[in-house]
Order: structure tokens, then C-alpha cells, then sequence
């Protein structure tokens, strides 16, 4: 009479382990993953927009339900937002100082017509009059920048809606645009212009190296119009002169 032989049948979860490869694991991962983005989506609806840095902490690592990795993850996010909102709101109060500045300088032109005469009047508004222009573009995309539509990525501007493509295209043709002043731009300060400008209209570009790239262009754009100033005899030599930072120190971190 032959033998009858015994099948070793593995338990449910031995069996799914060694078929799955992990599933069960998998699947638990994922299932925590949800739970902890419900608890994530729980505390940002309950924090306060205007909260202090040390307040976010708090929230975040008091908040149930959140793993302490997520929770170092996300307080380092909070915070980097939290700053770059602050940020946007320097540089969108310094656009509109800067335009109040040129608003009033404008209001002076009379005044200079006046002191100059008519012809060398004249030659002085040919040549401020676009470093003007090209600082009223760079105030625009400084503006826009402010917003926080930009800044995304490169490759995802096709991906872009609403008021946020509407922001980019502006900003890609500001930027484009100043390109056409390099000409008002003296030949020791213009290959420096030109570089920025071709970097600035790219939308996808960080906010720090916008701003960082927008700021290296009001130097040089203020830099020429204070020396036009100083040759027409419209402002004293050296008036409100300040030392500007070379272009290795805007350059785009790769």
C-alpha cells in the first residue's frame, strides 16, 4: 500500500509574503501614507497664515496621527514657503517704491528742461528715457514674480491654466523685451546686461534667482542712469553711488 505524502500548505500570510514579495507590507505602507495625509490636510486647515515660525513647529510636530518623518519633512517645507512668502512681499513692496521714486523723478523733468536748456534737454531724455523704461520692466516682472505663480519647474509651463499662464507669458515677453535696451547700455556694463536678461525671461527660474537676477539689473539700469545724471549735471558726482556685486555672484547655482 503506497504511502500517502503530507502537502506542507503555508498559512495565508506566509503564503502572501513569499507569492506578494511584501504585498501585505505594501499595501500597510499605503494604507499609513492616507492615513497620514488626512492628518497633514487636518492640521494645515487649522493653522493660522499668519503664524510664527516657532507656532508652525509646534503645530506640526503636536499634530496625531503624522509619522516624525513626515513631520521633519513637512516643518521643513512650512517653513521654506513661510519665507518665501515673506520674501515675495519685500521685493512687491520694493517694486512699489521703486515706482513712486521714478514717478517723482519724472515730475522733475521741467525743472531740468529748465536748468539745461531745450537741446541739451533733449539729449539727456534720449538717453535716460529708455533706462527708464527698461526699469519700469524690470518693476513688472518683479510684480509678477510676487504673485507665487512662477517658479515651477522647467518642462512644466505646457501644464500651466488661468491666471498663472497668464502670468508666465507676461513675464517671458517683460523679460525678452529688456533685451532690446542693451543697445543704452555702456560696452563694459552691456555683455553683463545681456547674460542676465537672457537667463531672467525664463518663468520656470526659482524666485531666488529671479529676484537674485532682477536686482543685479536695477544695479546696472541705476548704475548708467545715475552716470547720464552726472554728466548732464543733473545730479552732484558720486550722490547716492554704492558698489555693485559682480556677475559671478548672481550666476544661477547649477
Amino acid at each position: 500500500m503506497p504511502q500517502v505524502q503530507y502537502l506542507d500548505i503555508p498559512n495565508i500570510g506566509t503564503a502572501l509574503g513569499k507569492i506578494g514579495g511584501g504585498f501585505l507590507d505594501e499595501v500597510t505602507n499605503k494604507y499609513q501614507q492616507s492615513q497620514e495625509q488626512d492628518a497633514i490636510q487636518n492640521m494645515l486647515s487649522q493653522l493660522d497664515p499668519e503664524a510664527s515660525e516657532e507656532d508652525v513647529i509646534k503645530s506640526v510636530f503636536g499634530a496625531p496621527g503624522i509619522g516624525m518623518q513626515s513631520k521633519q519633512t513637512l516643518a521643513g517645507q512650512l517653513s521654506q514657503a513661510k519665507k518665501n512668502v515673506q520674501n515675495r512681499k519685500s521685493e512687491a513692496f520694493k517694486a512699489e517704491k521703486e515706482e513712486e521714486k521714478m514717478n517723482m523723478e519724472r515730475e522733475k523733468l521741467n525743472l531740468k528742461r529748465e536748468e539745461m536748456g531745450q537741446k541739451r534737454f533733449e539729449e539727456y531724455n534720449k538717453k535716460v528715457e529708455p533706462l527708464n523704461a527698461a526699469m519700469d520692466r524690470v518693476n513688472q516682472m518683479r510684480k509678477i514674480r510676487a504673485e507665487g505663480r512662477l517658479g515651477f519647474g522647467i518642462g512644466a509651463k505646457k501644464m500651466l491654466r488661468g491666471k498663472a499662464a497668464e502670468n508666465a507669458a507676461e513675464y517671458e515677453q517683460l523679460g525678452k523685451s529688456l533685451i532690446s535696451f542693451a543697445t543704452n547700455i555702456p560696452i563694459r556694463n552691456r555683455l553683463e546686461f545681456e547674460t542676465l536678461a537672457e537667463k531672467l525671461y525664463d518663468p520656470s527660474l526659482s524666485d531666488a534667482d529671479a529676484f537674485g537676477i532682477l536686482n543685479a539689473m536695477e544695479r546696472i539700469i541705476q548704475g548708467v542712469n545715475r552716470q547720464v545724471n552726472v554728466d548732464y549735471g543733473a545730479v552732484p558726482p558720486g550722490e547716492g553711488e554704492k558698489q555693485r556685486p559682480s556677475l559671478d555672484s548672481f550666476r544661477r547655482t547649477q
